[in-house]
């Protein structure tokens, strides 16, 4: 693998006293940003990098495959794939001027490999997901409160079943009727706030893709 030296890096601050050093082939985030200030030159090579910048998380470019970023908020999401493993990592920029230049300086490590372009979500798109789990959790809370009652009623007659099968059971048993639908109610209401927020202000989504 080729290293670069820390002076080829660049320092985006996320929020307060943090920030994520960014060099040709490494994403370290989570640091300290007067470590990074304070070490950013004299350091070559990649050994003892991550120790130096106090770095609780680094991120290889080579195995990011997708980096999907909404303009409209804070966060910048990027999925791995390392020796068969797929994963995902957030990262979260305050400023979205930030945000936008550090998406932007890491495409540029990136592009012969991904291409990039910015999509735009209509309301049926922007609200699909949100809606399905609407409705999702709307008949779970049906469902559920129907067992909720029939384990408050009893058993008719004597089963066995499995752990998992009983667990659940014993917890319907616990939180009633009542909780699963003030349970359920509580998640239905989420989940409409994020449909109506959604389609009034539609993602604006930065996707970086692997060829």
């Amino acid at each position: 693998m080729t290293t670069h030296s820390l002076s080829e890096s660049d320092i985006f601050i996320t929020s307060g006293d943090e920030a994520v050093v960014l060099t040709p082939d490494t994403i370290y985030a989570k640091v300290k940003l007067e470590k990074a200030k304070q070490i950013i030159n004299g350091v070559t090579g990649d050994a003892g990098v991550k120790e130096l910048l106090h770095s609780d998380e680094t991120i290889a470019i080579s195995t990011i495959t997708r980096i999907a970023a909404n303009k409209k908020t804070r966060w910048i999401r990027l999925y791995t794939k390392i020796n068969g493993k797929k994963d995902s990592e957030f990262i979260v920029i305050e400023d979205a001027q930030v945000k936008q230049q550090f998406i932007d300086k890491l495409y540029t490590y990136m592009q012969g490999s991904h291409t990039y372009r910015i999509e735009e979500y209509n309301v049926l798109k922007a609200g699909i997901r949100p809606l399905l789990t609407l409705l999702i959790t709307i008949l779970a809370g049906i469902i559920l409160t129907w067992l909720a009652n029939e384990a408050k009623v009893g058993p008719q007659r004597t089963m066995y079943v499995k752990a998992s099968v009983k667990l659940v059971y014993e917890i319907l048993l616990i939180i009633g009727p009542l909780g699963v639908i003030i349970i359920a109610g509580i998640v239905a209401l989420i989940t409409l706030y994020v449909l109506v927020r959604r389609i009034s202000n539609p993602p604006v989504m930065v996707v970086i893709d692997k060829k």
